[in-house]
């Protein structure tokens, strides 16, 4: 059954709200935004299927203007409806939401007049008043205040999804079969205000990232604030198998992988050796006394990217955890058993409840811990079952209550940020705690998907004799792949030291450097990638490269 029941209807703006029956849903939908303010955006499409035909667009290059009250009348310029369009949305090209949906009017093929009456989504939202005859009641049923919400992505890649998490303790991020793993740790705040996720529709409390442990080629390295618990601006720490370390400007060696410092300040970067990278960007919230990080994982680009989750189509799975790509037909990730909690249901409490103490539940990192304690705490110490609650209010016992911030300031100290889920979530959590930083996280996010790279150098697989040139080559490749190619310098290294001036890089985005003064011996060779200025690029450097040179 597709439909499950009618929600509410109202004939004075030619509404009705069906809801859906979720288990009927494929996984690869996309739920359309819609608006509820009562502005004339510039211009409109609508998007239809004219006498039960294929779909088709109309275009009108002006402003819908009111018509009785409680219909915009859209002039097209290009395309008309028909019979069958009716109960389509009108859409705004600025916000691509939609802001009212078809009564009639006298468009046709072959009529001259060109113009179509839908309803007000403003008015449809307070409609005759109570919730069997309004939107309001059903769209915005926590009444946080809703106005307008962006469309809804069901995908079956990280890539296409962003979905909130918003639960406290330790959880398995990402685990994938070259025996990668990543934990986070999430420490729940105190608020008084709860915005709506635009993904699942939940309103929920919130949390926070505050340590994130990594298994290394076998090494546990941690990233967490001073074991003691006793608040400290001054920076977190790095551990590696337990020992407290020093991150210079030289790379930390951990096996086969590293620690190297993020392009971004005070930031920390972890690549392991099958090529994929975490990068950790802590910024100290002093009101609360408390550090938080943005948590970033690239893939290797020759391994497919954060997007190769399930081999070949054939439903094997190589990456799992909280970030991991969805699985097939689901709107979340599988659970640590493969296994699939399928299409999005249909009520809010079953999506609670699938979201947290099924799949949250089911990823904490129990006993397999990579985190550091100080004595007499474990990962108990910081698990939280039931955070975050079902319903208001969001209060942690002994903790300072952060207070929310206002929608419009919110907006503003996040309008630097470009992509819908980045800046959703930024005016989601500065709204929320009130914390102003949150919007530095964000950005800092936005800078890394944009322009994070991975460097590489090659060495020729025969040694040279002792005054042979030899070639060594560089290469500079984005962690998210796109038509751009990085622009900018290579500095080559050898055994630490800088050799020559920095090279440019060509249109295919290497440099080559040729040699022939190397002494007899073992070397080190490393390339620093330096970003052309003003570019959406970051620095990088490559693992170091073992490189022989023989007797004459």
């Amino acid at each position: 059954m597709l439909f499950r029941s009618l929600r509410a209807t109202y004939a004075g703006s030619d509404f009705s709200l069906l809801e859906l029956n979720g288990s009927t849903l494929p996984g690869n939908i996309y739920h359309a935004g819609w608006d509820a303010t009562a502005a004339a955006p510039p211009s409109t499409v609508g998007i239809h299927h004219p006498n039960a035909g294929v779909k088709s667009i109309s275009f009108s290059n002006s402003p819908p203007s009111v018509w009785s009250t409680n219909y915009w009348q859209a002039n097209w310029d290009s395309g008309v409806t028909e019979h069958g369009s009716s109960g389509s949305c009108l859409f705004s090209t600025t916000t691509k939401r939609c802001i009212g949906q078809l009564l009639g009017g006298p468009s046709a093929c072959l009529s001259s007049s060109k113009w179509d009456y839908y309803g007000r989504f403003s008015v449809s939202w307070n409609g005759g008043g109570s919730a069997a005859t309004r939107l309001r009641d059903w769209l915005d049923p926590n009444n946080a205040g809703l106005t307008a919400m962006d469309g809804d992505p069901h995908v079956t890649t990280l890539g296409g999804v962003h979905y909130d998490f918003q639960g406290a303790g330790e959880y398995v991020a990402l685990r994938d079969i070259d025996g990668v793993e990543i934990q986070t740790r999430a420490l729940p705040i105190s608020t008084t205000f709860t915005p709506l996720d635009h993904y699942d529709g939940l309103a929920t409390c919130v949390s926070i990232n505050t340590a994130v442990a990594a298994k290394v080629d076998n090494h546990r390295v941690t990233i967490q604030p001073n074991l003691s618990g006793v608040p400290d601006p001054s920076g977190l720490q790095l551990r590696v198998d337990g020992v407290l370390t020093l991150l210079g400007f030289s790379a930390v060696h951990v096996g086969a992988g590293r620690v190297v410092r993020s392009p971004l300040a005070n930031g920390y970067e972890i690549d392991f050796p099958n090529g994929t990278a975490l990068y950790v960007t802590p910024f100290y919230w002093a009101d609360q006394g408390k550090w938080y990080l943005t948590v970033n994982v690239f893939r290797n680009p020759g391994l497919g990217g954060v997007n190769s989750n399930w081999s070949g189509g054939g439903g094997i799975q190589d990456v799992g955890g909280i970030m991991a790509p969805l699985a097939p037909q689901s709107w979340l990730p599988a659970l640590p058993n493969g296994a699939s909690l399928g299409s999005m249901p249909a009520t809010l409490h079953q999506r609670y409840v699938d979201l947290y103490q099924k799949f949250g539940a089911a990823w904490r990192v129990g006993a397999k811990s990579l985190f550091d304690y100080a004595p007499g705490t474990s990962t108990a110490t910081f698990t939280l079952t039931s955070w975050p609650p079902e319903k208001q209010p969001c209060i942690v016992p002994e903790t300072l209550v952060a207070q929310p911030l206002e929608q419009e300031s919110a907006e503003e100290l996040c309008s630097g940020i470009g992509d819908r889920n980045l800046h959703d979530s930024c005016v989601f959590d500065v709204t929320a705690t009130g914390e102003p930083g949150f919007a530095d996280l964000f950005l800092a996010t936005q800078r890394l998907q944009a322009g994070a790279t991975l460097t590489t150098v090659s060495v020729p697989k025969d040694p040279a004799g002792l005054d042979e040139p030899v070639v060594f080559t560089a290469t500079v490749t984005p962690r998210v792949l796109g038509d751009e190619v990085p622009a900018g310098t290579v500095q080559f290294l050898v055994d630490g030291e800088t050799m020559g001036e920095p090279v440019p890089l060509d249109s295919n985005g290497q440099a080559t450097w040729e040699t022939s003064r190397l002494e007899e011996g073992e070397h080190q060779v490393t390339a620093l990638y330096i970003a052309k200025e003003g570019s959406v690029f970051l620095d990088s450097s490559s693992f170091d490269e073992i490189y022989t040179v023989g007797k004459k």
